[in-house]
Protein backbone atom coordinates (compact mmCIF):
# COMPACT_ATOMS: atom_id res chain seq x y z
CA UNK A 1 0.00 0.00 0.00
CA UNK A 2 0.95 3.62 -0.76
CA UNK A 3 -0.17 6.82 0.90
CA UNK A 4 0.16 10.25 -0.31
CA UNK A 5 -0.33 13.22 1.49
CA UNK A 6 -1.00 16.15 0.00
CA UNK A 7 -1.08 19.27 1.80
CA UNK A 8 -2.60 23.10 1.00
CA UNK A 9 -0.38 25.46 2.85
CA UNK A 10 -0.71 29.06 4.26
CA UNK A 11 1.79 31.29 2.62
CA UNK A 12 3.09 32.39 5.75
CA UNK A 13 3.93 28.84 7.12
CA UNK A 14 6.64 26.55 6.47
CA UNK A 15 7.23 22.68 5.98
CA UNK A 16 8.75 22.22 8.75
CA UNK A 17 5.89 23.86 11.14
CA UNK A 18 3.46 21.23 9.56
CA UNK A 19 5.51 18.37 9.56
CA UNK A 20 8.23 17.90 11.97
CA UNK A 21 11.17 15.13 12.48
CA UNK A 22 9.61 13.18 14.47
CA UNK A 23 6.46 13.02 11.82
CA UNK A 24 8.52 11.73 10.03
CA UNK A 25 9.89 8.82 11.97
CA UNK A 26 6.30 7.93 12.59
CA UNK A 27 5.78 7.37 9.27
CA UNK A 28 9.23 5.79 8.48
CA UNK A 29 7.75 3.06 11.31
CA UNK A 30 4.24 2.42 9.30
CA UNK A 31 4.41 -0.57 7.01
CA UNK A 32 3.19 1.71 3.87
CA UNK A 33 4.64 4.08 1.30
CA UNK A 34 3.95 7.85 2.39
CA UNK A 35 5.00 10.95 0.33
CA UNK A 36 4.32 14.43 1.23
CA UNK A 37 3.64 16.68 -1.22
CA UNK A 38 3.39 20.54 -1.24
CA UNK A 39 0.66 22.74 -2.65
CA UNK A 40 2.61 22.64 -6.21
CA UNK A 41 2.91 19.12 -5.91
CA UNK A 42 6.64 19.18 -5.04
CA UNK A 43 7.70 16.42 -2.96
CA UNK A 44 8.64 17.47 0.50
CA UNK A 45 9.41 13.79 1.60
CA UNK A 46 8.86 10.61 1.38
CA UNK A 47 9.53 6.92 4.17
CA UNK A 48 11.55 4.28 3.21
CA UNK A 49 8.72 2.13 2.04
CA UNK A 50 7.91 4.78 -0.78
CA UNK A 51 11.74 4.69 -1.30
CA UNK A 52 11.87 1.97 -2.05
CA UNK A 53 9.50 1.65 -4.56
CA UNK A 54 10.95 4.40 -6.55
CA UNK A 55 14.19 3.04 -6.08
CA UNK A 56 15.68 6.40 -4.29
CA UNK A 57 18.31 5.30 -1.81
CA UNK A 58 18.20 8.42 0.95
CA UNK A 59 15.84 11.93 0.51
CA UNK A 60 18.59 14.41 -0.91
CA UNK A 61 17.39 14.47 -4.59
CA UNK A 62 13.20 14.47 -3.69
CA UNK A 63 13.07 18.35 -3.26
CA UNK A 64 13.42 18.24 -7.38
CA UNK A 65 10.57 15.39 -7.94
CA UNK A 66 6.66 16.63 -8.22
CA UNK A 67 3.82 14.25 -7.47
CA UNK A 68 3.66 14.16 -11.47
CA UNK A 69 7.30 12.79 -11.76
CA UNK A 70 6.09 9.41 -9.92
CA UNK A 71 2.97 8.77 -11.93
CA UNK A 72 2.99 7.75 -15.61
CA UNK A 73 1.93 11.05 -17.93
CA UNK A 74 -1.36 9.76 -18.99
CA UNK A 75 -2.70 10.12 -15.87
CA UNK A 76 -1.58 13.08 -14.79
CA UNK A 77 -4.89 15.23 -16.41
CA UNK A 78 -6.66 12.81 -14.05
CA UNK A 79 -4.78 13.51 -11.14
CA UNK A 80 -5.41 16.79 -11.34
CA UNK A 81 -9.41 16.39 -12.03
CA UNK A 82 -9.53 14.37 -8.94
CA UNK A 83 -7.66 17.15 -6.69
CA UNK A 84 -9.74 19.63 -8.37
CA UNK A 85 -12.86 17.92 -7.30
CA UNK A 86 -12.19 17.12 -3.83
CA UNK A 87 -11.83 20.90 -2.93
CA UNK A 88 -15.51 21.17 -3.46
CA UNK A 89 -17.15 17.74 -2.75
CA UNK A 90 -16.62 15.95 0.48
CA UNK A 91 -16.23 12.62 -0.54
CA UNK A 92 -13.88 9.71 -1.64
CA UNK A 93 -12.53 9.43 -4.86
CA UNK A 94 -11.18 6.46 -6.88
CA UNK A 95 -9.33 5.75 -10.25
CA UNK A 96 -6.42 3.42 -11.61
CA UNK A 97 -3.05 4.65 -12.31
CA UNK A 98 0.53 3.31 -13.47
CA UNK A 99 3.55 4.41 -11.43
CA UNK A 100 6.56 5.32 -12.45
CA UNK A 101 8.98 3.20 -11.51
CA UNK A 102 11.21 0.83 -13.26
CA UNK A 103 8.53 -1.84 -13.17
CA UNK A 104 5.52 0.31 -14.02
CA UNK A 105 3.42 -0.75 -11.09
CA UNK A 106 -0.28 -0.82 -11.84
CA UNK A 107 -2.17 0.63 -8.88
CA UNK A 108 -5.21 1.98 -8.00
CA UNK A 109 -5.81 5.74 -6.30
CA UNK A 110 -8.40 6.62 -3.30
CA UNK A 111 -8.02 10.07 -2.48
CA UNK A 112 -9.80 12.05 0.34
CA UNK A 113 -9.84 15.43 1.70
CA UNK A 114 -9.31 16.21 5.52
CA UNK A 115 -9.47 19.85 7.18
CA UNK A 116 -7.09 19.78 10.38
CA UNK A 117 -7.84 22.41 13.26
CA UNK A 118 -5.80 25.56 11.98
CA UNK A 119 -7.81 25.18 8.62
CA UNK A 120 -4.96 23.71 6.43
CA UNK A 121 -6.12 21.37 3.98
CA UNK A 122 -4.97 17.78 3.59
CA UNK A 123 -5.54 14.92 0.64
CA UNK A 124 -4.54 11.35 1.36
CA UNK A 125 -4.57 9.17 -1.34
CA UNK A 126 -4.32 5.54 -0.65
CA UNK A 127 -2.16 3.77 -3.36
CA UNK A 128 -3.40 -0.37 -3.63
CA UNK A 129 -0.29 -1.64 -6.21
CA UNK A 130 -2.21 -4.45 -7.88
CA UNK A 131 -0.36 -7.95 -7.56
CA UNK A 132 -0.54 -10.65 -9.92
CA UNK A 133 -3.50 -13.62 -9.22
CA UNK A 134 -1.54 -15.80 -6.72
CA UNK A 135 -1.49 -19.57 -7.15
CA UNK A 136 -4.60 -19.81 -4.81
CA UNK A 137 -6.40 -17.00 -6.61
CA UNK A 138 -5.87 -19.36 -9.79
CA UNK A 139 -7.23 -22.20 -7.61
CA UNK A 140 -9.95 -20.29 -6.73
CA UNK A 141 -10.84 -19.84 -10.83
CA UNK A 142 -10.19 -23.48 -11.92
CA UNK A 143 -11.76 -24.40 -8.48
CA UNK A 144 -14.78 -22.37 -9.38
CA UNK A 145 -15.15 -23.56 -13.22
CA UNK A 146 -15.32 -27.37 -11.85
CA UNK A 147 -18.19 -26.43 -8.96
CA UNK A 148 -20.27 -25.20 -11.91
CA UNK A 149 -19.45 -27.75 -14.73
CA UNK A 150 -21.97 -29.69 -16.54
CA UNK A 151 -20.33 -32.34 -14.73
CA UNK A 152 -20.53 -33.66 -11.61
CA UNK A 153 -17.02 -34.11 -9.53
CA UNK A 154 -16.76 -36.28 -6.21
CA UNK A 155 -13.36 -36.46 -4.34
CA UNK A 156 -12.74 -39.72 -2.26
CA UNK A 157 -10.21 -40.49 0.66
CA UNK A 158 -8.20 -44.03 0.63
CA UNK A 159 -11.15 -46.16 2.01
CA UNK A 160 -14.47 -44.97 -0.29
CA UNK A 161 -15.20 -41.59 2.10
CA UNK A 162 -16.25 -38.53 0.20
CA UNK A 163 -14.65 -35.81 1.07
CA UNK A 164 -15.86 -33.30 -1.67
CA UNK A 165 -19.06 -33.17 -3.94
CA UNK A 166 -19.65 -29.90 -6.28
CA UNK A 167 -22.61 -28.73 -7.28
CA UNK A 168 -23.69 -30.66 -9.85
CA UNK A 169 -23.33 -33.62 -8.12
CA UNK A 170 -25.33 -32.54 -5.42
CA UNK A 171 -28.12 -31.97 -7.50
CA UNK A 172 -27.37 -35.59 -9.18
CA UNK A 173 -27.67 -36.83 -5.35
CA UNK A 174 -29.98 -34.83 -4.67
CA UNK A 175 -28.96 -34.77 -1.30
CA UNK A 176 -27.69 -31.69 -0.18
CA UNK A 177 -23.76 -31.29 0.53
CA UNK A 178 -23.82 -31.84 4.31
CA UNK A 179 -25.46 -35.31 4.04
CA UNK A 180 -23.30 -36.92 1.50
CA UNK A 181 -19.77 -35.18 2.89
CA UNK A 182 -17.48 -38.13 5.31
CA UNK A 183 -19.81 -40.46 4.00
CA UNK A 184 -18.81 -43.61 2.12
CA UNK A 185 -19.73 -43.53 -1.39
CA UNK A 186 -20.99 -47.28 -1.16
CA UNK A 187 -23.69 -46.50 0.77
CA UNK A 188 -25.69 -44.46 -2.53
CA UNK A 189 -25.02 -47.56 -4.58
CA UNK A 190 -27.53 -50.63 -4.86
CA UNK A 191 -26.36 -53.44 -2.85
CA UNK A 192 -25.45 -55.36 -6.39
CA UNK A 193 -22.97 -52.92 -7.67
CA UNK A 194 -20.88 -52.53 -4.37
CA UNK A 195 -18.97 -54.91 -5.19
CA UNK A 196 -18.52 -53.07 -8.52
CA UNK A 197 -17.73 -50.07 -6.76
CA UNK A 198 -15.41 -51.56 -3.97
CA UNK A 199 -13.47 -53.15 -7.30
CA UNK A 200 -13.00 -50.26 -9.55
CA UNK A 201 -11.83 -48.42 -6.05
CA UNK A 202 -9.29 -50.56 -5.88
CA UNK A 203 -7.89 -50.11 -9.38
CA UNK A 204 -4.76 -48.68 -9.54
CA UNK A 205 -3.77 -46.87 -12.93
CA UNK A 206 -1.48 -49.68 -13.77
CA UNK A 207 -4.36 -52.55 -13.84
CA UNK A 208 -5.74 -53.12 -17.49
CA UNK A 209 -8.50 -55.42 -16.10
CA UNK A 210 -11.23 -52.63 -15.78
CA UNK A 211 -11.63 -49.87 -18.47
CA UNK A 212 -11.43 -46.15 -17.26
CA UNK A 213 -14.99 -45.72 -18.09
CA UNK A 214 -18.42 -46.98 -16.44
CA UNK A 215 -22.06 -47.09 -15.68
CA UNK A 216 -23.07 -46.89 -12.28
CA UNK A 217 -25.99 -46.45 -10.69
CA UNK A 218 -26.77 -44.52 -7.42
CA UNK A 219 -30.29 -43.97 -5.62
CA UNK A 220 -31.66 -41.05 -4.21
CA UNK A 221 -34.01 -40.14 -0.99
CA UNK A 222 -36.85 -40.86 -2.83
CA UNK A 223 -35.59 -44.41 -3.57
CA UNK A 224 -35.07 -43.92 -7.52
CA UNK A 225 -32.20 -44.92 -9.20
CA UNK A 226 -30.23 -42.60 -11.21
CA UNK A 227 -27.56 -43.86 -13.62
CA UNK A 228 -24.37 -42.19 -14.08
CA UNK A 229 -21.43 -42.60 -16.67
CA UNK A 230 -18.71 -42.01 -14.89
CA UNK A 231 -14.43 -41.73 -15.11
CA UNK A 232 -11.97 -42.69 -12.16
CA UNK A 233 -8.87 -40.84 -11.69
CA UNK A 234 -6.24 -42.04 -9.05
CA UNK A 235 -4.14 -39.27 -7.41
CA UNK A 236 -1.01 -39.39 -5.00
CA UNK A 237 -0.96 -36.07 -3.08
CA UNK A 238 2.14 -34.72 -1.57
CA UNK A 239 1.53 -36.42 2.07
CA UNK A 240 1.56 -39.83 0.11
CA UNK A 241 -1.97 -40.26 0.90
CA UNK A 242 -3.85 -41.44 -2.21
CA UNK A 243 -7.46 -40.36 -3.58
CA UNK A 244 -9.83 -40.62 -6.09
CA UNK A 245 -11.84 -37.98 -8.52
CA UNK A 246 -14.93 -39.78 -9.95
CA UNK A 247 -15.88 -37.44 -12.45
CA UNK A 248 -19.61 -37.80 -14.39
CA UNK A 249 -22.57 -37.73 -16.11
CA UNK A 250 -26.10 -38.03 -15.19
CA UNK A 251 -27.17 -40.48 -18.09
CA UNK A 252 -30.22 -41.45 -16.69
CA UNK A 253 -32.60 -39.83 -19.52
CA UNK A 254 -30.56 -40.96 -21.94
CA UNK A 255 -30.13 -44.63 -20.93
CA UNK A 256 -33.97 -45.01 -20.71
CA UNK A 257 -34.17 -43.60 -24.33
CA UNK A 258 -31.59 -45.73 -25.11
CA UNK A 259 -33.54 -48.59 -23.55
CA UNK A 260 -36.57 -47.61 -25.37
CA UNK A 261 -34.74 -47.59 -28.55
CA UNK A 262 -33.45 -50.82 -27.96
CA UNK A 263 -29.83 -49.73 -27.55
CA UNK A 264 -27.38 -51.48 -24.53
CA UNK A 265 -24.93 -48.84 -24.00
CA UNK A 266 -23.76 -44.78 -23.69
CA UNK A 267 -20.50 -43.51 -22.75
CA UNK A 268 -19.43 -40.02 -22.95
CA UNK A 269 -16.78 -38.30 -21.37
CA UNK A 270 -16.47 -34.69 -21.16
CA UNK A 271 -13.50 -33.79 -18.41
CA UNK A 272 -11.59 -30.39 -18.76
CA UNK A 273 -8.22 -32.75 -18.98
CA UNK A 274 -9.21 -33.97 -22.04
CA UNK A 275 -11.03 -31.54 -23.63
CA UNK A 276 -10.15 -31.24 -27.84
CA UNK A 277 -9.95 -27.82 -27.49
CA UNK A 278 -7.56 -25.38 -25.96
CA UNK A 279 -8.26 -23.25 -23.06
CA UNK A 280 -6.11 -20.49 -21.58
CA UNK A 281 -6.42 -18.09 -18.68
CA UNK A 282 -4.37 -14.71 -18.25
CA UNK A 283 -4.52 -12.19 -15.93
CA UNK A 284 -5.10 -8.07 -15.78
CA UNK A 285 -1.91 -7.84 -17.50
CA UNK A 286 -2.61 -10.21 -20.51
CA UNK A 287 0.16 -12.77 -18.97
CA UNK A 288 -0.69 -16.26 -19.35
CA UNK A 289 -1.21 -18.09 -15.94
CA UNK A 290 -2.65 -21.45 -16.86
CA UNK A 291 -2.58 -23.41 -20.20
CA UNK A 292 -4.54 -27.05 -20.87
CA UNK A 293 -2.46 -29.71 -22.87
CA UNK A 294 -4.32 -29.08 -25.71
CA UNK A 295 -3.44 -25.66 -26.05
CA UNK A 296 0.42 -27.14 -25.93
CA UNK A 297 0.07 -29.52 -28.54
CA UNK A 298 -1.83 -26.73 -30.78
CA UNK A 299 1.22 -24.49 -31.07
CA UNK A 300 3.92 -26.79 -29.77
CA UNK A 301 5.08 -25.30 -26.60
CA UNK A 302 5.35 -27.06 -23.30
CA UNK A 303 3.10 -25.91 -20.48
CA UNK A 304 6.34 -23.83 -18.85
CA UNK A 305 7.43 -22.39 -21.95
CA UNK A 306 3.72 -20.55 -22.10
CA UNK A 307 2.93 -19.68 -18.26
CA UNK A 308 4.55 -16.59 -17.46
CA UNK A 309 4.83 -15.11 -21.23
CA UNK A 310 2.17 -12.08 -22.56
CA UNK A 311 -0.56 -14.12 -24.24
CA UNK A 312 0.16 -11.50 -27.37
CA UNK A 313 3.99 -13.24 -27.65
CA UNK A 314 2.48 -16.37 -29.36
CA UNK A 315 0.07 -14.35 -31.85
CA UNK A 316 0.52 -13.29 -35.43
CA UNK A 317 0.76 -9.65 -35.97
CA UNK A 318 -1.55 -8.88 -33.26
CA UNK A 319 -0.55 -5.06 -33.13
CA UNK A 320 -0.74 -3.16 -28.95
CA UNK A 321 -4.12 -1.39 -30.11
CA UNK A 322 -5.66 -4.54 -30.79
CA UNK A 323 -4.74 -6.01 -28.26
CA UNK A 324 -5.53 -3.31 -25.32
CA UNK A 325 -8.86 -2.94 -27.10
CA UNK A 326 -9.67 -6.52 -26.21
CA UNK A 327 -8.35 -6.08 -22.61
CA UNK A 328 -10.52 -2.94 -22.23
CA UNK A 329 -13.57 -5.32 -23.31
CA UNK A 330 -12.66 -8.04 -20.80
CA UNK A 331 -12.49 -4.72 -17.94
CA UNK A 332 -15.82 -4.05 -19.23
CA UNK A 333 -17.22 -7.28 -18.69
CA UNK A 334 -18.00 -8.04 -22.56
CA UNK A 335 -17.10 -11.50 -23.64
CA UNK A 336 -16.08 -12.11 -27.49
CA UNK A 337 -15.77 -14.78 -29.86
CA UNK A 338 -13.55 -14.31 -32.67
CA UNK A 339 -10.64 -15.49 -35.31
CA UNK A 340 -7.12 -15.24 -34.16
CA UNK A 341 -3.77 -16.66 -35.58
CA UNK A 342 -0.84 -18.05 -33.68
CA UNK A 343 2.78 -18.48 -34.57
CA UNK A 344 3.72 -22.52 -33.66
CA UNK A 345 7.42 -23.07 -32.66
CA UNK A 346 8.13 -24.50 -35.59
CA UNK A 347 6.92 -21.51 -37.53
CA UNK A 348 3.42 -22.31 -39.12
CA UNK A 349 0.68 -20.41 -39.01
CA UNK A 350 -2.42 -21.90 -36.44
CA UNK A 351 -5.85 -20.93 -37.53
CA UNK A 352 -8.14 -20.23 -34.51
CA UNK A 353 -11.48 -19.24 -33.25
CA UNK A 354 -11.32 -17.91 -29.39
CA UNK A 355 -14.25 -17.62 -27.22
CA UNK A 356 -12.92 -15.46 -24.50
CA UNK A 357 -14.63 -14.54 -21.24
CA UNK A 358 -14.03 -12.01 -18.44
CA UNK A 359 -13.04 -13.38 -14.69
CA UNK A 360 -14.22 -11.12 -12.14
CA UNK A 361 -13.76 -11.98 -8.15
CA UNK A 362 -16.79 -11.72 -5.61
CA UNK A 363 -15.62 -7.93 -5.06
CA UNK A 364 -16.62 -7.57 -8.98
CA UNK A 365 -13.09 -6.61 -9.65
CA UNK A 366 -11.56 -7.81 -13.11
CA UNK A 367 -8.98 -10.68 -12.49
CA UNK A 368 -8.41 -11.72 -15.95
CA UNK A 369 -9.72 -13.71 -18.88
CA UNK A 370 -10.26 -17.46 -20.20
CA UNK A 371 -10.84 -18.18 -22.97
CA UNK A 372 -11.55 -21.24 -24.90
CA UNK A 373 -9.11 -22.11 -28.41
CA UNK A 374 -10.61 -24.11 -31.07
CA UNK A 375 -8.31 -25.27 -33.91
CA UNK A 376 -9.74 -23.98 -37.57
CA UNK A 377 -6.10 -24.42 -39.47
CA UNK A 378 -7.43 -27.50 -41.54
CA UNK A 379 -10.85 -25.50 -42.22
CA UNK A 380 -8.93 -22.79 -43.15
CA UNK A 381 -6.40 -24.50 -45.33
CA UNK A 382 -8.94 -26.55 -47.15
CA UNK A 383 -10.67 -23.08 -47.63
CA UNK A 384 -7.52 -21.98 -49.38
CA UNK A 385 -7.32 -24.88 -51.55
CA UNK A 386 -10.94 -24.56 -52.64
CA UNK A 387 -10.08 -21.12 -53.33
CA UNK A 388 -6.85 -22.30 -55.26
CA UNK A 389 -8.19 -24.46 -57.25
CA UNK A 390 -11.03 -22.17 -58.52
CA UNK A 391 -8.15 -19.83 -59.46
CA UNK A 392 -7.20 -22.02 -61.32
CA UNK A 393 -9.59 -23.44 -63.34
CA UNK A 394 -10.67 -20.00 -64.33
CA UNK A 395 -7.79 -18.16 -64.33
CA UNK A 396 -4.71 -20.63 -65.86
CA UNK A 397 -6.86 -23.39 -67.77
CA UNK A 398 -9.17 -20.76 -69.15
CA UNK A 399 -5.79 -18.80 -70.81
CA UNK A 400 -4.77 -21.76 -72.14
CA UNK A 401 -8.08 -23.12 -73.33
CA UNK A 402 -8.60 -19.73 -75.06
CA UNK A 403 -5.10 -19.67 -76.58
CA UNK A 404 -6.45 -23.13 -78.50
CA UNK A 405 -9.62 -21.79 -79.42
CA UNK A 406 -7.60 -18.22 -81.03
CA UNK A 407 -5.39 -20.62 -82.53
CA UNK A 408 -7.72 -23.20 -84.12
CA UNK A 409 -9.26 -20.53 -85.53
CA UNK A 410 -6.30 -19.65 -87.70
CA UNK A 411 -6.28 -22.88 -89.06
CA UNK A 412 -8.55 -22.13 -91.71
CA UNK A 413 -7.87 -19.08 -92.95
CA UNK A 414 -5.73 -17.72 -95.93
CA UNK A 415 -2.57 -17.33 -93.91
CA UNK A 416 0.90 -17.93 -94.60
CA UNK A 417 2.35 -21.16 -93.88
CA UNK A 418 4.45 -20.24 -91.29
CA UNK A 419 1.48 -18.41 -89.46
CA UNK A 420 0.00 -21.79 -89.62
CA UNK A 421 2.69 -23.36 -88.19
CA UNK A 422 3.10 -21.44 -85.00
CA UNK A 423 -0.80 -21.59 -84.79
CA UNK A 424 -0.44 -25.88 -84.22
CA UNK A 425 2.45 -24.97 -81.81
CA UNK A 426 0.60 -22.61 -79.82
CA UNK A 427 -2.25 -25.29 -79.49
CA UNK A 428 0.11 -27.96 -78.71
CA UNK A 429 1.90 -26.26 -76.22
CA UNK A 430 -1.55 -24.65 -74.48
CA UNK A 431 -2.82 -27.92 -74.62
CA UNK A 432 0.32 -29.46 -73.07
CA UNK A 433 0.33 -26.60 -69.91
CA UNK A 434 -3.54 -27.81 -69.55
CA UNK A 435 -2.57 -31.42 -69.42
CA UNK A 436 0.44 -30.09 -66.71
CA UNK A 437 -1.54 -28.57 -64.74
CA UNK A 438 -3.98 -31.59 -64.70
CA UNK A 439 -1.31 -33.48 -63.55
CA UNK A 440 -0.42 -31.32 -60.65
CA UNK A 441 -4.29 -30.87 -59.18
CA UNK A 442 -4.47 -34.52 -59.26
CA UNK A 443 -1.37 -35.35 -57.44
CA UNK A 444 -2.71 -32.91 -54.91
CA UNK A 445 -5.86 -34.89 -54.33
CA UNK A 446 -3.42 -38.15 -53.57
CA UNK A 447 -1.47 -36.15 -51.04
CA UNK A 448 -3.91 -36.86 -47.50
CA UNK A 449 -4.83 -40.08 -48.85
CA UNK A 450 -1.36 -41.96 -48.95
CA UNK A 451 0.26 -42.98 -45.65
CA UNK A 452 4.21 -42.04 -45.08
CA UNK A 453 6.45 -44.71 -45.48
CA UNK A 454 10.11 -45.23 -45.21
CA UNK A 455 11.55 -43.60 -48.60
CA UNK A 456 15.40 -43.52 -49.49
CA UNK A 457 15.85 -39.93 -50.76
CA UNK A 458 19.07 -40.72 -52.35
CA UNK A 459 17.68 -43.00 -55.05
CA UNK A 460 14.56 -40.39 -55.55
CA UNK A 461 17.11 -37.64 -56.16
CA UNK A 462 19.06 -39.91 -58.86
CA UNK A 463 16.13 -40.69 -60.70
CA UNK A 464 14.54 -37.68 -61.29
CA UNK A 465 17.88 -35.98 -61.89
CA UNK A 466 18.45 -38.53 -64.79
CA UNK A 467 14.71 -36.93 -66.28
CA UNK A 468 15.92 -33.72 -65.57
CA UNK A 469 19.00 -33.70 -67.77
CA UNK A 470 17.14 -35.38 -70.58
CA UNK A 471 14.58 -32.97 -70.62
CA UNK A 472 15.95 -29.82 -70.26
CA UNK A 473 20.10 -30.71 -70.66
CA UNK A 474 20.94 -29.54 -67.42
CA UNK A 475 23.77 -29.67 -66.07
CA UNK A 476 23.62 -31.34 -62.47
CA UNK A 477 25.79 -31.24 -59.48
CA UNK A 478 24.87 -33.39 -56.38
CA UNK A 479 26.54 -34.45 -53.80
CA UNK A 480 25.16 -37.00 -50.71
CA UNK A 481 26.77 -37.55 -47.37
CA UNK A 482 25.75 -41.15 -47.80
CA UNK A 483 24.76 -43.22 -50.51
CA UNK A 484 21.29 -43.92 -48.64
CA UNK A 485 19.00 -41.12 -47.02
CA UNK A 486 15.93 -43.20 -45.32
CA UNK A 487 13.29 -40.27 -44.70
CA UNK A 488 9.25 -40.53 -43.82
CA UNK A 489 7.42 -39.61 -46.90
CA UNK A 490 5.09 -41.17 -49.25
CA UNK A 491 5.38 -42.29 -52.77
CA UNK A 492 5.19 -39.06 -54.43
CA UNK A 493 7.88 -37.60 -52.61
CA UNK A 494 9.35 -37.87 -56.32
CA UNK A 495 6.38 -35.65 -57.05
CA UNK A 496 8.24 -32.93 -54.70
CA UNK A 497 11.63 -33.39 -55.91
CA UNK A 498 10.83 -33.08 -60.10
CA UNK A 499 8.72 -29.69 -59.10
CA UNK A 500 11.59 -28.05 -57.78
CA UNK A 501 13.74 -29.38 -60.40
CA UNK A 502 11.48 -28.50 -62.68
CA UNK A 503 10.74 -24.89 -61.64
CA UNK A 504 14.76 -24.63 -61.62
CA UNK A 505 15.06 -25.46 -64.96
CA UNK A 506 12.18 -24.47 -66.77
CA UNK A 507 12.30 -20.69 -65.67
CA UNK A 508 16.60 -20.14 -66.19
CA UNK A 509 16.54 -18.85 -70.26
CA UNK A 510 20.22 -19.32 -70.21
CA UNK A 511 21.43 -22.08 -72.42
CA UNK A 512 23.64 -23.99 -70.50
CA UNK A 513 21.56 -24.20 -67.16
CA UNK A 514 23.37 -25.74 -64.04
CA UNK A 515 21.88 -27.42 -60.86
CA UNK A 516 23.06 -28.20 -57.61
CA UNK A 517 21.77 -30.53 -55.17
CA UNK A 518 23.08 -31.39 -52.06
CA UNK A 519 21.74 -33.27 -48.60
CA UNK A 520 22.87 -32.22 -44.81
CA UNK A 521 22.17 -34.48 -42.39
CA UNK A 522 21.55 -32.62 -39.05
CA UNK A 523 20.57 -35.16 -35.86
CA UNK A 524 17.02 -36.27 -37.52
CA UNK A 525 16.44 -34.08 -39.86
CA UNK A 526 17.97 -33.87 -43.64
CA UNK A 527 18.16 -30.74 -45.55
CA UNK A 528 17.80 -31.33 -49.09
CA UNK A 529 19.16 -28.19 -50.98
CA UNK A 530 18.28 -27.18 -54.27
CA UNK A 531 20.04 -24.07 -56.29
CA UNK A 532 20.09 -22.60 -59.38
CA UNK A 533 22.17 -19.87 -61.63
CA UNK A 534 18.68 -19.01 -62.99
CA UNK A 535 17.34 -15.45 -62.88
CA UNK A 536 16.32 -15.74 -59.05
CA UNK A 537 13.07 -15.00 -56.87
CA UNK A 538 13.46 -10.68 -55.44
CA UNK A 539 13.46 -10.74 -51.51
CA UNK A 540 9.69 -9.38 -52.36
CA UNK A 541 8.60 -12.62 -53.79
CA UNK A 542 10.28 -14.72 -51.40
CA UNK A 543 7.94 -13.90 -48.94
CA UNK A 544 4.62 -14.57 -50.82
CA UNK A 545 6.10 -17.27 -53.20
CA UNK A 546 4.36 -20.15 -51.46
CA UNK A 547 1.18 -18.35 -50.95
CA UNK A 548 -2.12 -19.89 -52.55
CA UNK A 549 -3.65 -16.92 -52.94
CA UNK A 550 -1.38 -15.08 -54.64
CA UNK A 551 0.42 -17.92 -56.32
CA UNK A 552 3.69 -16.66 -57.58
CA UNK A 553 5.28 -20.09 -57.21
CA UNK A 554 2.72 -21.57 -59.53
CA UNK A 555 1.04 -24.54 -59.14
CA UNK A 556 4.33 -26.53 -58.63
CA UNK A 557 5.15 -24.57 -55.87
CA UNK A 558 1.92 -24.75 -54.02
CA UNK A 559 1.95 -28.72 -54.51
CA UNK A 560 5.85 -28.78 -52.77
CA UNK A 561 4.39 -26.81 -50.04
CA UNK A 562 1.58 -29.10 -49.20
CA UNK A 563 3.69 -32.28 -49.81
CA UNK A 564 6.16 -31.09 -46.98
CA UNK A 565 3.76 -30.08 -44.35
CA UNK A 566 2.23 -33.36 -44.91
CA UNK A 567 5.56 -34.96 -44.60
CA UNK A 568 6.23 -32.65 -41.09
CA UNK A 569 8.60 -30.80 -42.47
CA UNK A 570 9.39 -27.33 -44.08
CA UNK A 571 10.58 -25.72 -46.81
CA UNK A 572 12.38 -22.11 -47.47
CA UNK A 573 13.72 -19.92 -49.87
CA UNK A 574 17.13 -17.93 -50.28
CA UNK A 575 19.53 -16.67 -52.43
CA UNK A 576 22.25 -18.58 -54.10
CA UNK A 577 24.58 -16.34 -53.33
CA UNK A 578 23.88 -13.88 -50.16
CA UNK A 579 22.30 -10.85 -50.79
CA UNK A 580 22.76 -11.60 -54.89
CA UNK A 581 18.59 -12.45 -55.78
CA UNK A 582 19.81 -12.00 -59.87
CA UNK A 583 22.67 -14.97 -59.08
CA UNK A 584 20.01 -17.29 -58.92
CA UNK A 585 17.55 -19.04 -56.32
CA UNK A 586 18.52 -21.84 -53.65
CA UNK A 587 15.40 -23.86 -52.01
CA UNK A 588 16.05 -26.15 -48.57
CA UNK A 589 13.31 -28.70 -47.62
CA UNK A 590 13.74 -30.27 -44.65
CA UNK A 591 12.52 -33.68 -43.85
CA UNK A 592 12.72 -35.79 -41.00
CA UNK A 593 15.01 -39.08 -41.35
CA UNK A 594 14.60 -42.53 -39.97
CA UNK A 595 16.73 -43.83 -38.17
CA UNK A 596 18.19 -47.33 -38.48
Amino acid sequence: MCIWSISKMPEESNTSGIFTFDSILQLDDIPAAIVIIDEELSVINMNRYARDIFQFSTSENLPSLTLLDLIEAQYHSSIREMLKDLKTIDSVLESHLVLNNSDNTSANIRIRKQTENNDNIIYHAVIEIQQAPSIESLGEILGAIIDYSHNGTIVLDSYGKIEYINKRAVEVFDRPANKTIGHMFSEFVPKDQTAFLEQLLGTTPNQDDISSSHHLQIFTPTGDLKTIHLNLEIVRISDGSQKTVVHFLDVTNQERELEALGETESRYRMLVETMNDGLVIDNTDGVLVYTNKAFCEMIGYEQDEIVGKRWTHFTLDMSDEEAEKKHQDRVQGISEHYELQWTGKNGEVVHSVVSAMPIFDLHNEFQGTFAVVTDITKQKNAEETIQFYLDLLSHDITNQLQIIITSAGLLDSELPASYIDDARNDILDASQRCNRLITKVKRASQISSLPNTPIDLVEVIEEKIAVLKRVYNATVHFESPTDSIIIEADNLVGELIWNLFENAARHNPKEKKQIWVYCEIEDDIVNLVIADDGPGISDARKKTVFDKTRRYGGVGLTLVDSMVRKYGGSISVYDRIPDNPSQGAKFVVTLNLIKN
